[in-house]
């Protein structure tokens, strides 16, 4: 299956009420027979944040593709830039901070843990 850019998903993504980035869905769950849930490129806004969130059942994986930012890892705070990969495991908690300048960019693949 091949799409165009301009045939993917984009979402407006909230936190608490305030936009704060966007979502662009590279596949449906539906087309992603397995247990992989959520694929997308999501763009944090300059200054922007996601609070620190859980994912029950589910683990993550996150690759920094543009931009600079503050990653709370289950309490661990690490700096990523460009080219960086974060693996939160099965039941794991993170956050994310936008403390660069533009858009923090990144890949972002959960998967549902298979217990």
């Amino acid at each position: 299956m091949h799409r165009k850019s301009s045939e993917l998903k984009c979402d407006k993504m909230f936190w608490h009420d305030r936009e704060y980035g966007e979502a662009i869905h590279l596949a449906d769950k539906d087309e992603l027979k397995g247990s992989v849930t959520f694929c997308a490129v999501i763009k944090l806004k300059e200054g922007e944040e996601i609070g620190y969130h859980q994912h029950v059942g589910e683990q993550e994986l996150f690759h920094f593709l543009e931009g600079r930012g503050e990653i709370n890892d289950n309490g661990q705070i690490v700096q990523v830039s460009p080219g960086d990969v974060i693996i939160t495991p099965v039941d794991g908690r993170h956050a994310f901070k936008n403390t660069g300048v533009g858009d923090l960019v990144f890949t972002a693949l959960i998967v549902r843990s298979e217990k």
